[in-house]
Protein backbone atom coordinates (compact mmCIF):
# COMPACT_ATOMS: atom_id res chain seq x y z
CA UNK A 1 0.00 0.00 0.00
CA UNK A 2 1.34 3.40 -0.95
CA UNK A 3 3.26 5.40 2.03
CA UNK A 4 0.95 8.33 2.08
CA UNK A 5 -2.49 6.79 1.98
CA UNK A 6 -1.44 4.81 4.99
CA UNK A 7 -0.35 8.28 6.31
CA UNK A 8 -3.66 9.44 5.31
CA UNK A 9 -5.64 6.65 7.04
CA UNK A 10 -3.60 6.93 10.07
CA UNK A 11 -4.43 10.47 10.84
CA UNK A 12 -7.64 10.40 9.77
CA UNK A 13 -7.76 7.99 13.09
CA UNK A 14 -5.58 10.37 15.30
CA UNK A 15 -8.03 13.09 14.35
CA UNK A 16 -10.88 11.23 14.68
CA UNK A 17 -9.69 10.73 17.96
CA UNK A 18 -9.30 14.69 18.58
CA UNK A 19 -12.97 15.29 17.06
CA UNK A 20 -14.60 12.88 19.84
CA UNK A 21 -12.77 14.34 23.15
CA UNK A 22 -13.26 17.65 21.82
CA UNK A 23 -17.40 17.00 21.28
CA UNK A 24 -17.41 14.60 24.32
CA UNK A 25 -15.73 17.89 26.90
CA UNK A 26 -17.87 20.39 25.11
CA UNK A 27 -21.06 18.14 25.70
CA UNK A 28 -19.74 17.13 29.14
CA UNK A 29 -18.81 20.86 30.08
CA UNK A 30 -22.51 22.07 29.17
CA UNK A 31 -24.48 19.17 31.15
CA UNK A 32 -22.20 17.71 33.81
CA UNK A 33 -20.35 20.58 34.29
CA UNK A 34 -23.24 23.31 34.84
CA UNK A 35 -24.83 20.81 37.45
CA UNK A 36 -20.71 20.67 39.26
CA UNK A 37 -20.74 23.96 39.22
CA UNK A 38 -23.59 24.62 41.87
CA UNK A 39 -21.70 22.07 44.55
CA UNK A 40 -19.92 24.45 46.44
CA UNK A 41 -16.93 21.68 46.70
CA UNK A 42 -16.15 22.38 43.06
CA UNK A 43 -15.23 25.68 41.49
CA UNK A 44 -14.87 26.69 37.76
CA UNK A 45 -11.28 24.78 36.89
CA UNK A 46 -12.24 21.79 38.71
CA UNK A 47 -15.30 21.53 36.97
CA UNK A 48 -13.28 22.10 33.77
CA UNK A 49 -10.71 19.21 34.59
CA UNK A 50 -13.11 16.78 35.52
CA UNK A 51 -14.74 17.25 32.13
CA UNK A 52 -11.96 17.07 30.69
CA UNK A 53 -10.52 14.37 32.02
CA UNK A 54 -13.88 12.07 31.51
CA UNK A 55 -14.35 13.49 28.06
CA UNK A 56 -10.47 12.26 27.39
CA UNK A 57 -11.30 8.78 28.53
CA UNK A 58 -14.03 8.23 26.45
CA UNK A 59 -12.32 9.57 23.54
CA UNK A 60 -9.55 7.29 24.66
CA UNK A 61 -11.86 3.89 24.86
CA UNK A 62 -13.48 4.52 21.66
CA UNK A 63 -10.85 5.70 19.95
CA UNK A 64 -8.07 2.80 20.88
CA UNK A 65 -11.15 0.78 19.95
CA UNK A 66 -11.46 2.34 16.56
CA UNK A 67 -7.64 1.47 15.74
CA UNK A 68 -7.52 -1.75 16.62
CA UNK A 69 -10.33 -2.37 14.26
CA UNK A 70 -8.52 -0.79 11.70
CA UNK A 71 -5.39 -1.85 12.08
CA UNK A 72 -6.60 -5.85 11.88
CA UNK A 73 -7.69 -4.57 7.99
CA UNK A 74 -5.15 -1.84 7.56
CA UNK A 75 -1.65 -1.03 8.37
CA UNK A 76 -1.51 2.04 10.47
CA UNK A 77 0.64 3.65 11.54
CA UNK A 78 1.23 4.64 15.38
CA UNK A 79 3.66 7.36 16.58
CA UNK A 80 3.45 9.69 19.60
CA UNK A 81 3.89 12.63 16.94
CA UNK A 82 1.25 12.22 15.03
CA UNK A 83 -0.86 11.56 17.71
CA UNK A 84 -0.67 15.00 19.25
CA UNK A 85 -0.75 16.64 15.56
CA UNK A 86 -4.35 14.44 15.40
CA UNK A 87 -5.47 15.24 18.54
CA UNK A 88 -4.54 19.35 17.92
CA UNK A 89 -6.27 19.12 14.51
CA UNK A 90 -9.40 17.36 15.92
CA UNK A 91 -9.82 19.39 18.52
CA UNK A 92 -8.68 22.46 16.05
CA UNK A 93 -11.89 21.60 13.70
CA UNK A 94 -14.21 21.70 16.60
CA UNK A 95 -12.92 24.91 18.13
CA UNK A 96 -13.41 26.68 14.80
CA UNK A 97 -16.89 24.70 14.69
CA UNK A 98 -18.03 25.98 18.02
CA UNK A 99 -16.85 29.46 17.43
CA UNK A 100 -18.65 29.94 13.91
CA UNK A 101 -21.74 29.11 15.35
CA UNK A 102 -21.56 31.16 18.84
CA UNK A 103 -20.86 34.21 16.63
CA UNK A 104 -23.93 33.16 14.05
CA UNK A 105 -25.98 32.65 17.23
CA UNK A 106 -24.63 36.08 19.22
CA UNK A 107 -24.62 38.06 16.71
CA UNK A 108 -28.27 37.21 14.95
CA UNK A 109 -26.52 36.32 11.37
CA UNK A 110 -29.36 33.71 11.64
CA UNK A 111 -32.36 34.15 13.21
CA UNK A 112 -32.20 31.64 16.08
CA UNK A 113 -35.85 31.41 17.86
CA UNK A 114 -35.98 29.75 21.16
CA UNK A 115 -39.22 28.71 22.20
CA UNK A 116 -40.61 29.95 25.42
CA UNK A 117 -42.77 28.08 27.38
CA UNK A 118 -45.68 30.03 28.13
CA UNK A 119 -47.84 29.05 31.63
Amino acid sequence: MNKILIFIISMSAFISFGIMDAIFELFLEYTFGEKLIEVKFFNEISVGMICSTISTTIAILIGSYIHHLMSKKLVVFKHPVMDALGVLLGKSIIIIIYLIIRNIIKYNIISVKLKKNKK
